[in-house]
């Protein structure tokens, strides 16, 4: 899946490149009915959730490396090494390991929409 920063989106707009077009490594979709995409910042070295209305969708298949995942609060569409319990509290307090796997599997998705 690849999205463009809309123009007038004044939060994005601080992390990303305008007119470059940006890999979704993850979607989340909250129980409020909420829309988030996980967008790499090249600008920041740093993963962000993004609400979906601050991009314009230009290519809406999915990841072939994403899963289904259910949680409490919603659902997420990701790699299936991100849902396992614990990655994202260990990835977010610098754990080498979780790390890895998340340069991994970014690697992969973003290498995937390029081909």
């Amino acid at each position: 899946m690849k999205a463009l920063v809309k123009p007038n989106t004044a939060g994005a707009r601080k992390w990303l490149k305008i007119d470059e077009e940006l890999t979704v490594l993850l979607v989340s979709v909250y129980g409020s009915g909420e829309i988030k995409l996980l967008i790499w910042s090249d600008l920041q070295g740093s993963a962000v959730l993004f609400p979906c209305e601050d991009f314009e969708i230009i290519d809406p298949r999915p990841s072939k490396r994403w899963i289904v995942n259910f949680e409490k609060w919603g659902m997420s569409l990701s790699p299936a090494s991100w849902c396992v319990d614990g990655f994202w509290d260990a990835y977010h307090e610098g754990d080498a390991e979780a790390d890895r796997i998340f340069e991994e599997e970014k690697a992969r998705v973003i290498n995937e929409a390029l081909s």
